[in-house]
């Protein structure tokens, strides 16, 4: 009899080291990737301005560029100012396309 009810109860501590070792596996890897945002940031600010663009809703897309658009863009690693347009599509370039 004893011996029945410690297998039954072999399997949830088989489970529960199994969770534990998910958990610390995942903690491990959230870790990690908090330090390495960390230190980009830091030791890299230039590119923090790359997620800074302007997008319009699209019915097709979820988000697209947007459209007849000129300005500047700095290089992140020359700092020279380059010039950047959108066509009416929203493409960066300064020619049009047919859409068909």
């Amino acid at each position: 009899m004893n011996a029945d009810r410690s297998a039954k109860r072999e399997v949830p501590r088989k489970l529960r080291g199994a969770l534990a070792n998910a958990a610390l596996l995942l903690a491990s890897c959230l870790v990690g990737l908090l330090l390495c945002e960390a230190w980009l940031r830091l030791l890299h600010p230039q590119y923090e301005h790359l997620a800074e663009v302007p997008f319009v809703r699209d019915p097709n897309l979820l988000f697209a560029r947007e459209p007849n658009r000129c300005g500047f863009h700095r290089h992140p690693d020359t700092r020279a100012l380059l010039p950047l347009c959108h066509n009416s599509l929203g493409l960066r370039q300064h020619r049009e396309f047919s859409a068909a």
